[in-house]
């Protein structure tokens, strides 16, 4: 299956679904667009994460990776994999160097550790297909 890096582009408050945020991936070849909904604490730790803000107090994917660095576990990659009933089936690679795991999780928590861990995002091509917005830049 054809896969394509994405990045992060922003991450706004959802004017139709209370108490969630809207995460917007774009291509980083190509003009789409695609709209995430994820819950407020993965949201925060995006956001903190793109404003280059420190919590006071470990987060929850801070955790993480304190403890997968003490454990020499690192994460390869976040993959967006699967798209049913509008929720987005997307796991985590990760290695110790020697084996390499599939784990899977929810789109905020990859994307949320995919800043962690400062690694790739790749999303399905048949997933963008489907949900992709083509946005011209200059508009």
């Amino acid at each position: 299956m054809k896969r394509k890096k994405v990045k992060i582009l922003g991450l706004s408050y959802s004017q139709s679904q209370v108490g969630s945020y809207v995460l917007v991936l774009s291509e980083i070849k190509g003009g789409k667009k695609i709209p995430v909904v994820i819950k407020p604490a993965e949201a925060q730790h995006i956001a903190m994460k793109l404003e280059n803000i420190k919590s006071p107090r470990p987060m929850t994917h801070d955790l993480m990776k304190a403890m997968s660095d003490t454990f020499q576990i690192d994460i390869q990659e976040v993959h967006v994999y699967s798209l049913a009933e509008g929720i987005f089936y997307t796991r985590i690679v990760a290695s110790n160097g020697v084996d390499e795991v599939e784990l899977d999780c929810s789109i905020g928590d990859g994307l949320a550790l995919s800043l962690t861990y400062k690694c790739p995002i790749w999303v399905n091509q048949d997933i963008i297909d489907a949900v992709g917005i083509a946005i011209n830049e200059e508009e």
